[in-house]
């Protein structure tokens, strides 16, 4: 586990006179200052200073008085107030887990500080931006603002919050598998915090820095990180951090394959999360001790601690400890021949939604890195011009102009060789240009083969494992299972076509959009074997586009014409499927998928369902940058708009 530090700032307008002990002491002081206080702009600071102390033990007080603050700072248009309000107000909502409403009062608060050039609390909203970012899991995003926020600490020379932002970043490079560029962010936080005597924070880094060599198997050197670290944790009693380390020293002995010194480990950082009441760590590491007891082929205690780790994640709602238990137990169930337990984990680990990455993303961040590094340099150079001594800059020019003297002399002469010797080397280069261009067709053809090869296997192992599924389904009795077989089957059949036209395809950037659905709709009717006689129709203007916008069109069109198949023409002869692909006027596209059926029940509700066909259907349309729509009129007919997203 990665430990993480924040920047924290305290929006205070005036020192208060008084020192109180006891929270609510503090709280009924505040609120006599309050109502004899005749300046708004102290009634402001007053009331922000309350919801500060509360915002963790009476977080809903805490709200009331800064939007109280908030009001009483837009009635006098006093910016300060309403950055700090703002500020407050997100901090409700973040501490709430509300990160898309605590980003926005983040940004409000950023905004105003930036009115008014306050540098510190730009910096501070600009972190808790990106940490908003970083829990949603837009990862580029975060790095935007963490990179923001360390700017604005460089230009404070803070070392200590230039240290957390170097540790922010490392963060995020860690998250997306940039091991090389955490580990520099990391070592530069680490340098600093040194420097400063942060024991603290010097523990973490430490921590973060094992958690990186673990990640990239050098396992001594992890050991070495987590070890000093747990050393400083015990210096400072941090029971919390203790628990930790200690956790992902138990990490390593298991990739290690020494599971007696691992659940030594185990043990020891659950006694003290047991201490603590920590229920996120305990379900982290009784997660990790039913893993290691499946490990070990001791299954009854491997369930009883994954099913200690998964109760406790799902009191927390933390959806990542219920998938990886999820996951186990279906190991485990699997392992002892109970498939039916099996089989139900898995289903339960399919409804949760896992966070994903792609390479827009690394694209992204190289590109901010790069421009960070830019215009630092930029700056770094600007700056020496100006301390430039005018004296040292005309003997630098006079030396300048003797030496391109010189050069413009060796430039002529070297031109009165190339004259010379230009028809022999023109000939020699036109020569050797034929070759290298018949070297560049063959190696063109070779990589083009080499490609369509590549997706006429991937077709073929597509095929196998369909034929795989089909065959298993013929020992299943249970009528559901088939089902889910069989469409399993249609799903990996559409992806399958498009790697089999890719394959018979000239231009292996694009397919033929509408043979593509022609063929889809046609194995679709085909494989459900209807009694019915099944008109199709596809009016598509759109000749191609990409295999990363294709892939997921084809999945969206293999749920709904199911659905169709399925459902529509019940009790009926025949029927009808229309499907359209049009591209409009503003670049995006439209498809419709509409059939004469019987429609969807009164009762239908496209938000609220959660069978597990709309949940594809709605991911995939987000994957495509897009939205769905059911349209009105006889059968049933949806509209999805999208952008085609390939690279």
């Amino acid at each position: 586990m990665k430990q993480t530090t924040f920047t924290l700032t305290l929006f205070l307008f005036f020192l208060f006179p008084f020192c109180i002990v006891g929270q609510g002491e503090k709280k009924d002081s505040l609120l006599r200052l309050i109502s004899k206080a005749t300046d708004d702009s102290v009634r402001i600071n007053m009331l922000l200073k309350l919801s500060q102390e509360l915002k963790t033990s009476q977080p809903k007080q805490a709200l009331l008085y800064a939007t109280q603050a908030l009001k009483l700072s837009e009635s006098i248009s006093l910016k300060r107030g309403m950055a700090k309000s703002n500020y407050q107000i997100g901090e409700y909502y973040r501490l709430q887990e509300e990160f898309i409403k605590a980003r926005g009062y983040y940004f409000k608060a950023f905004d105003l500080d930036k009115e008014i050039t306050d540098t510190i609390g730009m910096s501070s909203a600009a972190n808790y931006i990106g940490m908003m970012y970083a829990n949603q899991g837009a990862y580029p995003e975060a790095l935007k603002f963490y990179y923001v926020s360390l700017r604005l600490n460089e230009k404070m020379k803070d070392k200590a919050s230039i240290a957390v932002s170097y540790n922010n970043i490392g963060n995020i490079n860690d998250l997306l598998g940039e091991y090389d560029e955490a580990l520099s962010f990391y070592f530069k936080s680490l340098q600093l915090k040194q420097a400063a005597n942060n024991k603290t924070g010097v523990a973490n880094t430490l921590n973060n820095i094992g958690e990186i060599y673990k990640k990239q198997g050098k396992y001594p050197e992890a050991m070495d990180y987590y070890l000093r670290s747990l050393e400083l944790k015990k210096e400072l009693k941090n029971k919390s951090g203790m628990a930790n380390t200690l956790n992902n020293i138990g990490d390593v002995y298991v990739l290690k394959q020494e599971y007696k010194a691992a659940l030594n480990y185990y043990n020891q950082s659950l006694l003290l999360l047991e201490e603590l009441d920590d229920k996120d760590g305990k379900a982290t590491v009784n997660d990790n001790i039913g893993a290691l007891y499946f490990k070990m082929q001791q299954y009854v205690s491997a369930i009883e601690y994954l099913k200690t780790g998964l109760n406790l994640a799902i009191e927390i709602g933390s959806t990542e400890e219920q998938r990886k238990a999820y996951m186990s137990l279906s190991d485990v169930y699997e392992k002892l021949g109970d498939y039916k337990q099996a089989n139900e984990y898995i289903k339960k680990n399919a409804l949760i939604k896992d966070s994903l990455l792609n390479d827009r993303n690394n694209k992204q961040i190289s590109e901010m890195q790069a421009k960070y590094e830019y215009e630092k340099n930029k700056k770094e150079i600007a700056y020496l011009m100006k301390e430039q001594d005018l004296q040292k800059l005309a003997i630098y020019n006079g030396r300048m102009l003797s030496l391109s003297a010189f050069i413009g002399f060796v430039m002529l002469l070297i031109i009165v060789i190339v004259y010379i010797n230009g028809y022999r080397q023109k000939r020699r280069a036109n020569q050797l240009l034929i070759v290298q261009n018949a070297d560049m067709r063959k190696q063109k053809d070779e990589k083009e083969l080499l490609l369509k090869e590549i997706h006429h296997r991937v077709k073929n192992n597509l095929q196998i494992i369909n034929s795989l599924l089909r065959l298993q389904s013929h020992q299943i009795e249970d009528k559901r299972a088939l089902v889910m077989f069989e469409e399993c089957q249609n799903r990996i059949l559409s992806m399958a076509i498009i790697h089999e036209k890719l394959y018979r395809s000239e231009d292996l950037a694009n397919i033929d959009t509408k043979n593509y659905i022609e063929t889809l709709a046609a194995s679709l009717i085909r494989s459900y074997r209807t009694d019915m006689e099944v008109e199709l129709e596809v009016n598509c203007t759109v000749s191609s586009v990409g295999i990363d916008t294709l892939m997921p069109l084809g999945l969206i069109l293999n749920e709904l014409i199911s659905n169709s198949l399925k459902y529509a023409f019940t009790g009926r002869d025949e029927g009808k499927i229309k499907i359209g692909l049009n591209k409009k006027y503003n670049g995006e596209f439209e498809m419709t998928v509409e059939d004469n059926g019987i429609g969807l029940p009164a009762d239908f509700s496209w938000e609220d369902s959660v069978t597990l066909g709309i949940e594809l259907i709605k991911t995939l349309v987000e994957q495509v940058d897009g939205t769905i729509e059911k349209m009105e009129g006889p059968g049933t007919s949806f509209k999805i708009c999208f952008q085609d997203i390939t690279k």
